[in-house]
């Protein structure tokens, strides 16, 4: 391990370095996700929900394996940066071609959290119409409890 004086800078620069996830390593491989979806269901195995919300785009995916390992239903969440409508105020939304999630216990999934914004908008969105239970991200970049 290098000490502070080796590598010239700064403990405190040093922490506010980001770091970087090659997804397409993940996301290209089946297999890969699937041991990571198994990972989040043994986190989620003691929390009662009735519907995994995946957050798209690359949420889906981990939300779709869960459901199916742990025989629940589906949803998606877009949030607004992935939604465009011109001149309307935007938000996101909840797809309507996967299960109706009105008043049922939730579980959303994501794979990296940066700043957060995106999971805050989906845990605001969402506790009008549900009840999210518990947020479960591959990375948590945020350091966000």
């Amino acid at each position: 391990m290098l000490k502070e004086e080796e590598t010239k800078e700064p403990t405190e620069k040093r922490k506010r370095l980001d770091i970087f996830v090659e997804w397409h390593n993940i996301g290209n491989s089946s297999k890969r996700l699937k041991h990571i979806a198994s990972i989040m269901c043994d986190i989620l195995k003691n929390v009662e929900f009735d519907t995994v919300v995946g957050i798209a785009t690359s949420g889906i995916p981990l939300a779709t394996m869960i459901s199916d390992e742990m025989d629940k239903e589906l949803s998606i969440y877009i949030p607004k940066k992935h939604v465009h409508d011109e001149g309307k105020k935007i938000t996101g939304i909840i797809s309507h071609n996967f299960s109706n999630i009105e008043h049922k216990n939730i579980v959303i999934i994501d794979d990296v959290m940066t700043t957060g914004s995106t999971i805050k908008e989906a845990i605001k969105y969402l506790r009008e119409i549900a009840n999210p239970k518990m947020v479960v991200v591959m990375i948590d970049k945020s350091g966000i409890d």
